[in-house]
This record gives structure tokens, C-alpha cells and sequence, in this order.
């Protein structure tokens, strides 16, 4: 599991407490952590490339898939894009996809049947038939609906049902350490240091 530690930087700089609660929560998971300073996809798969020849494969939401194509993440880059595109996928790289419920209408979007505007979407459907790009079939449909945000929300509100939308040993580690504005009295904290960790939560 990779975090990066862009996605937690201010003005003040960053939390590393927050990171910290981050890596613990993953770790309880039986995952190990790779905390990065990689503000986008290609430069991890840069890094990762110097360690070994095999593929590489992410496995990441299609929220990120849709935040990959954002012309505006590449302003740095003289060929924008496209040029990250080309650097992404330059070794043997392939991106696994987990699908996404729309919240309004029901409907379940994957990675092969989200639309991208032209002329996107035909780097879309190259990348597809190159296998590039792997929908992920096997998924629990009934974990779709559940929203980090409202998650987060409800911790801080001091109400238990959040408990049910989150594996029980991080209700453990969120409870006995009391992250992200969880209060043993059922009241949640709104300290600045609180605010800190929940953006950080919302972002993970």
C-alpha cells in the first residue's frame, strides 16, 4: 500500500502524525506501507521500475483512473497528458481498476464502460485492448456504497453506525487511539488537529 505524502501538505507543513495513524491502520490490515513523495502515478511506477524488471501492477479506484486523465495535473509537463501517459505506461505496467457506484442513480460504473470524452476515448480503449487496463471483477457490491466522507462525518458526530462500514480492527485502532475525531463520550473533536487527520482520511 503506497501514501504519499503530498497529499497532506499545507502551509504548515506536513502531519506526520496523521501518516503515522495512516500506516498503522493499513498495517492492521496485514498490508505493508510505502510512504512516498510521488505526486502523481508515473513517478511511483519510476521508482518502483529501478527495483525490479517484472511487471508492475496498481491497483487503485475509478476515481483516480478519471483524476490520471485530468489535463490539469500536468501543467509541468511539456507534453502535458499525453507525456504522462507515455511515462506511465512506458514499461510493463498495468493499472487494475476497482468499479464505482454512482450515488444518485444505483448504477455501477468499471473501468470498461465509464465513458471519457473524445478525443480520450480512444487512448481509453487502446489502453483497454493492450490490457493496460484491467476492470476488477471479483468485489463486493454492498462495500460500493460506502463514502469515506460520510464515514468520517459520522465518526465525528459521535455516531456508532460508522462502526458497521469499517473492518473491526480499525474500529479498534480509530477507538482506542481517537482518531479523526472520534470522542470516547460520543461527542466528536473539531481541533485543528482533527481537521488535520480528517482531510487526510477523506484523501486516503
Amino acid at each position: 500500500m503506497e501514501m504519499t505524502l503530498r497529499s497532506l501538505t499545507d502551509d504548515r507543513g506536513v502531519d506526520h502524525e496523521d501518516f503515522l495513524s495512516r500506516a498503522e491502520i493499513l498495517q492492521a490490515l496485514g498490508n505493508h506501507v510505502l510512504i512516498s513523495n510521488c505526486a502523481q502515478y508515473f513517478q511511483l511506477v519510476e521508482i518502483l521500475s529501478r527495483y525490479t524488471k517484472k511487471m508492475i501492477g496498481l491497483a487503485l479506484g475509478l476515481p483516480s483512473l478519471l483524476a490520471i486523465a485530468d489535463e490539469r495535473y500536468y501543467a509541468d509537463l511539456p507534453g502535458g497528458r499525453l507525456e504522462a501517459t507515455g511515462r506511465l505506461f512506458r514499461n510493463a505496467v498495468k493499472l487494475y481498476v476497482y468499479p464505482y457506484k454512482d450515488p444518485s442513480s444505483g448504477e455501477i460504473v468499471t473501468a470498461d464502460t465509464i465513458r471519457f470524452p473524445s478525443p480520450l476515448q480512444h487512448l481509453h480503449a487502446l489502453l483497454l485492448e493492450s490490457h493496460r487496463i484491467e476492470p476488477l471483477r471479483r468485489y463486493r457490491e454492498d462495500l460500493l456504497d460506502i463514502r469515506t466522507p460520510d464515514v468520517l462525518a459520522r465518526i465525528r458526530a459521535g455516531d456508532p453506525s460508522w462502526r458497521s462500514s469499517v473492518p473491526p480492527p480499525i474500529v479498534e485502532i480509530i477507538e482506542r487511539r481517537s482518531l479523526f475525531g472520534y470522542a470516547r463520550d460520543g461527542i466528536g473533536r473539531d481541533t485543528d488537529e482533527e481537521k488535520q487527520m480528517s482531510r487526510g482520511l477523506c484523501q486516503w
